[in-house]
Parts: C-alpha cells; sequence; structure tokens
C-alpha cells in the first residue's frame, strides 16, 4: 500500500540509517513536491545519499498535486508548514499520511 509522507519521517530515518523501514512497511512512499525540496536540503550528507538512493530505486516517489482549488482552500484554513502531505493527501484522495513534527538530535 502506498503511503503520502512529510519531510520529518523520511530525514529522520534516512539520518539514523533506517530509512528502510519505510520500503518495509509500504510499497510506496509518495511525496509532495514541497516535501522533495526539502529533502534536498537535509545538512546531513549520508541522510541525503540515502533518500537520492530510494528515489533511484523507485519506491519514494514525487507524487504533485492536480486540484489547484482545493490546495488554494486548504492553504487559508491550514496552518501553511505543517500539513503539506495533509494537503496534498486530500487532493489524491488517499487515506494513508505519515507526518511527524519531532527531530531526532
Amino acid at each position: 500500500m502506498p503511503v503520502v509522507s512529510n519531510t520529518s519521517p523520511i530525514s529522520n530515518l534516512a539520518r539514523i540509517g533506517r530509512l528502510n523501514l519505510l520500503r518495509e512497511q509500504f510499497s510506496e512512499v509518495w511525496i509532495p513536491r514541497a516535501v522533495e525540496k526539502e529533502l534536498r536540503n537535509v545538512p546531513d550528507l549520508a541522510a541525503r545519499k540515502a533518500i537520492n538512493e530510494a528515489k533511484h530505486d523507485g519506491w519514494l516517489k514525487l507524487r504533485p498535486a492536480s486540484n489547484a482549488k482545493l490546495v488554494n482552500l486548504l492553504m487559508v484554513e491550514l496552518h501553511r508548514e505543517k500539513p503539506k502531505p495533509l494537503r496534498w493527501l486530500l487532493r489524491r484522495k488517499r487515506i494513508v499520511c505519515l507526518s511527524m513534527n519531532e527531530k531526532v538530535e
């Protein structure tokens, strides 16, 4: 089953060398464009390499949104930073969403 994720689960698991946990649990991990952009700026080089390998292997996939009207409505109603996966999820009409706000220290 595919899942949509925000930046934190991916970057934090990659940082501790456990990004494979997502691949073991889900057939695909989908990310919106904003998350892809944030993942390009992960400061840990090894984590960035693992993320790029996941994209290359094809299980971490960019899935842009297609409903601009709903996106605009949600941008007004929801906080702009944290619910990126939620906005994207609603646009794609999927039900599984990974979200995490804590960072690994």
